[in-house]
């Protein structure tokens, strides 16, 4: 980001090799002048209105009316005071009733019955600590940036728009007394843990090719060694068509 002489931000990106002042594309550069230099862009500049904030970000969000489910989902979390908290500063990617009934029955169901799942998707929508605007955001094209689970998003803009993983900013930059909304139209679901792995035997049976090896190695008392979960093997393992030839 660069401050102008207004005192507001811009975003400055690169997106298939063009520069991007926040929207704007550079059209021509290095015009030069007795008293500087010109870059010629291909739309103007609007500066962000200044909103006063009514609320803390729990307030707007019930104000607002679009975000009950968001809102419901914070309070069964027991997250709603942390929400609301008047000495946070959160930006907060908010889905909206729509977003959340796009999910199904059956997952919101399954998230309200696990309540260390459904506070892990919640923060997952949550920056601590600063107050991210749009413009901001899109400064961070193509960053990781960490939420408050602990996992991860990515910033993308595509065709103008502002994009958290695949979930559009479709309201911008709403302020609160204790940071910023965004409202998004789908729910960001946080990245599976890696499941640990079985040992060299359960992984062989799972996949399902390797029926003549595991035979093999049981005929020969070698199973047991290989399901040995303190060891440390590589297994160069034929599959069953190899025994066949």
């Amino acid at each position: 980001t660069v401050e102008m002489a207004n005192g507001d931000i811009v975003a400055l990106t690169i997106r298939d090799g063009d520069l991007f002042i926040n929207e704007a594309r550079v059209t021509a550069t290095d015009i030069e002048a007795s008293n500087g230099v010109i870059h010629v862009i291909d739309a103007v500049l609007l500066p962000p209105e200044d909103a006063e904030p009514t609320g803390n970000i729990v307030e707007v969000a019930v104000a607002n009316g679009n975000f009950t489910t968001l809102v419901a989902a914070a309070e069964a979390a027991g997250l709603a005071e942390t929400l609301a908290d008047p000495d946070a500063v959160l930006t907060v990617f908010a889905p909206t009733d729509d977003a959340f009934a796009a999910l199904g029955e059956d997952t919101i169901n399954a998230l309200l019955a696990d309540i260390d799942a459904l506070a892990d998707v919640l923060l997952y929508h949550v920056i601590s600590g600063a107050a991210v605007d749009s413009i901001t955001a899109t400064s961070l094209l193509g960053e990781e940036v960490e939420m408050a689970n602990g996992d991860s998003v990515t910033v993308d803009i595509r065709d103008g728009a502002l994009f958290v993983n695949d979930s559009q900013v479709v309201i911008a930059d709403v302020p609160a007394t204790n940071g910023v909304i965004h409202a998004i139209d789908a729910v960001l679901l946080p990245p599976e843990d890696d499941a640990e792995p079985g040992t060299i035997i359960d992984v062989a049976t799972e996949n399902g090719g390797f029926a003549t090896l595991l035979a093999a190695v049981d005929a020969a008392g070698l199973t047991e060694t290989l399901a040995d979960p303190t060891a440390t093997f590589t297994v160069f393992a034929p599959t069953d068509d190899a025994f066949a030839a």
